[in-house]
């Protein structure tokens, strides 16, 4: 596919290039997971983007789980990858809200952790530090925060904290 790209400043590409795994994926590169369960790894460290291998999330499992939602995706300080998904997917499924929260080692190409969610999440995001916490928004309103680590619910924040949260990015 073409593509328009802008290259990051050389100082950010040799940040990226050093950092074992990508620092900031927005400057590094993206984990993109396709409404087909592939994932696609883009790396946006040198002068054009390098789009790598792409891998099947669910190897030979034929099961319907899909993502789906707003905000699909999110990355942790790690490079884990928190996905939004949803069982008995279908084409045109991808805007469904996820039942629980899947993390994935790109590295690895694995999944290493299944969340499942009190209330079906819209949008993912996790937060940054030694003890991030995962965040899920419904399209209640409702906000969701488990311990990224474990999975464990540690509370609801009801609907009047943030009506229908699209996009969650963690505080600097």
């Amino acid at each position: 596919l073409p593509l328009s790209y802008t290259p990051a400043p050389s100082s950010i590409r040799s940040l990226c290039r050093q950092a074992e795994r990508p620092i900031n994926a927005a400057l590094c590169g993206v984990q993109a997971i396709r409404v087909t369960r592939d994932v696609q790894t883009i790396d946006f460290s040198g002068k054009v983007p390098n789009v790598r291998e792409r891998w099947s999330l669910l190897g030979d499992d034929t099961s319907t789980w899909r993502p789906g939602g707003w905000q699909v995706i999110s990355q942790d300080d790690d490079g884990h990858v928190y996905a939004l998904m949803h069982a008995d997917g279908y084409d045109g499924s991808h805007k469904s809200s996820g039942t629980e929260v899947w993390v994935i080692d790109p590295g690895e190409k694995k999944i290493v952790r299944r969340i499942k969610l009190k209330t079906p999440g819209w949008s993912v995001g996790v937060s940054a530090g030694k003890t991030p916490m995962v965040v899920t928004a419904s399209l209640e309103g409702f906000m969701d925060v488990y311990d990224a680590k474990t999975g464990e619910h540690l509370r609801q924040l009801e609907s009047t904290v943030a009506y229908n949260p699209v996009a969650m990015f963690p505080a600097p």
